[in-house]
This record gives C-alpha cells, sequence and structure tokens, in this order.
C-alpha cells in the first residue's frame, strides 16, 4: 500500500450518541459503529465486525480483530491486535471525510481508513 498527500474536499458533520474508542498497542482512535478500517479482512466497520464474528458485544472484537496502522518509526505499514474497544456514550460531533483530491484511502490517527 502506497501513500501520498491529498487535500481533503468534503467533510460532513453530525451528532452521534455512541462512539467507539478503539485502542491498539500504538494508538486508538474513536470512530461511529459504521467507520471503515482496514482490517486483515478488507475494510470493515465495527458493526460489521461484531455481526461477521457473531458476538453479543463489541468488547469480544478485541481479541478477533488487527487493524492496518502507520509505523512513523518503522516508515511501513504494520497490523496490530486491538487491545480494546470502549462504547462512549453522550452527543458527540462527529466530522466525516466525504471526498479526497485523489483516491479514496487515507490515515486518520495513523489507522487506515477510507471514504465512505
Amino acid at each position: 500500500m502506497k501513500f501520498s498527500p491529498v487535500e481533503i474536499k468534503k467533510i460532513s458533520v453530525a451528532v452521534h450518541q455512541v462512539l467507539f474508542k478503539i485502542r491498539t498497542a500504538s494508538g486508538e482512535i474513536q470512530v461511529t459503529g459504521d467507520h471503515p478500517l482496514y482490517t486483515r479482512q478488507g475494510f470493515n466497520s465495527i458493526n460489521a465486525l461484531k455481526k461477521k464474528f457473531n458476538l453479543n458485544d463489541y468488547s469480544r472484537l478485541a481479541s478477533a480483530v488487527e487493524l492496518l496502522r502507520w509505523n512513523s518509526q518503522r516508515k511501513k505499514f504494520e497490523f496490530e491486535p486491538v487491545k480494546s474497544i470502549e462504547v462512549v456514550s453522550g452527543m458527540h460531533n462527529t466530522y466525516s471525510v466525504r471526498a479526497l483530491s485523489g483516491g479514496t484511502t487515507y490515515l486518520a490517527n495513523g489507522f487506515v481508513t477510507k471514504v465512505y
């Protein structure tokens, strides 16, 4: 996978009552349940993975999923196991990238994600 700098061309703003804080050994990201992240199975949202693995709660995904992250020290992409998933309740403003100047894949907090 190769990345090059792009500009964000379109962002949408929404309010969500539930977010998920996903942690790996080297980072964390807060996402909505439908936000796609790159896993060993390709792009998947946390909602899709919960359904795919037929799990009752999101925390059980921690032992089943690895996410692709940029390792800035080693200058390469690496899969990292999810260490924890925490449900974050409340009113949250969220910002979704809807269009880029080129391509559809980008990095958010070092995690590989895409426009959706």
